[in-house]
């Protein structure tokens, strides 16, 4: 029977997975000034041993967190750490975060300095003003997933110049829906402080998502959306988890928004009960603006969990049925109900899992 076998004898394949295990999962990006164990400069200063084999494994150094406010750092430090990591990582793909304050013109270099590997993006959280979306134009072909954030107190940023042909997963802030490309083969869609007269002119051309997270806000910014979207539902067949949140009690605009909505194969449903408000009877019972709503949506039969922000318990009981088989079969038995107790952006960051805003909102 072989002994036990000390740290320093494993094979460098076995302590590179061990690396990696100590890093945030990819596609999460660590900021690359982190003095922490989520860095993998961190993994350098064990011993020579360790060091070369963290210098020899291009997916340590593949996700790549900047701050363009340089945190008191200067910018040739900076720019020192990116092209580090940049030519750690090898060629293949990466995951970038780039934020900054608006008008901060260290983030143009740093942009810059990404340009030539552009093409090994696969994963992009950028926040910027229109100046710094400006430079990003072009073609980004392995991009799958994109988290774009403008500023609330400047005009919405376009992303009409890009070319993003694998793109499936997006998260938007202040970002012209209208110039949003390819919206029909997105999957998996985060929308962030949108009224729901912008939503219902953007989402009949996502018909192929399977997740949809809305946080609906009731003050439109400039270009302001049609004021009476294209009638008709909004069909989403492979709909399978939709989260509904607000901040404030909206107009009545998000009745008829949530209203259109076709979603037969919904199995998970996380809503604010200020929305309940909005589309029932205020002093009608969850249980039954619950009911109301999965039938308008046609998911009676699929839904299989619930979960409502900003009530008490409810009831599962008080959910189903009885007058309808099919309702109380699925309520009563399938659904798990939950009212509390459960973290806002779970299914967000499951889904998401590049995202920076679900983390804070």
């Amino acid at each position: 029977m072989a002994g036990p076998c000390r740290v320093f004898e494993l094979p460098p394949e076995l302590i590179a997975e061990i690396f990696k295990a100590c890093l945030p999962p990819y596609p999460l990006c660590p900021d690359i000034h982190s003095s922490g164990t989520d860095s993998p400069l961190h993994l350098g200063h064990i011993c020579r041993e360790w060091r070369a084999i963290a210098l020899s494994t291009p997916s340590l150094w593949r996700a790549i967190g900047m701050d363009a406010t340089l945190r008191g750092q200067p910018l040739f430090k900076h720019l020192h750490l990116v092209k580090l990591f940049l030519e750690r990582s090898g060629s293949g793909p990466l995951s970038v975060r780039l934020r900054s304050n608006p008008g901060a013109g260290a983030q143009r270099i740093l942009l810059d300095t990404l340009g030539p590997h552009r093409q090994r993006l696969q994963y992009l959280v950028l926040g910027g003003d229109l100046f710094v979306f400006s430079r990003v134009v072009g073609s980004l072909p392995q991009l799958r997933g994109a988290e774009f954030v403008g500023y609330s107190e400047s005009p919405l940023v376009h992303l009409s110049q890009l070319d993003v042909p694998t793109l499936s997963s997006l998260s938007l802030w202040a970002v012209s829906l209208a110039s949003v490309p390819s919206p029909h083969q997105l999957t998996k869609l985060c929308l962030t402080g949108y009224t729901p007269l912008e939503c219902a002119a953007f989402l009949p051309q996502c018909p192929s998502l399977v997740f949809l997270s809305l946080t609906l806000n009731d003050f439109p910014r400039k270009p302001f959306p049609p004021k009476h979207p294209q009638p008709g539902n909004i069909h989403f067949p492979h709909l399978q988890t939709l989260v509904l949140q607000c901040r404030v009690v909206l107009q009545p605009d998000v009745q008829p928004l949530l209203l259109r909505l076709s979603m037969p194969s919904l199995r998970q449903l996380q809503i604010s009960k200020l929305l309940l408000i909005v589309t029932h009877d205020s002093e009608s019972d969850p249980a039954s603006q619950i009911r109301d709503l999965v039938a308008q949506w046609g998911c009676t039969g699929s839904l299989d969990q619930l979960r409502i922000d900003g009530i008490g318990i409810v009831d599962v009981t008080l959910i189903s049925d009885p007058a309808d088989q099919n309702v109380s079969k699925t309520f009563a038995s399938a659904v798990t109900v939950a009212t509390g107790g459960f973290e806002g952006q779970e299914w967000t960051q499951g889904a998401l899992p590049f995202s920076v805003m679900s983390r804070f909102f």
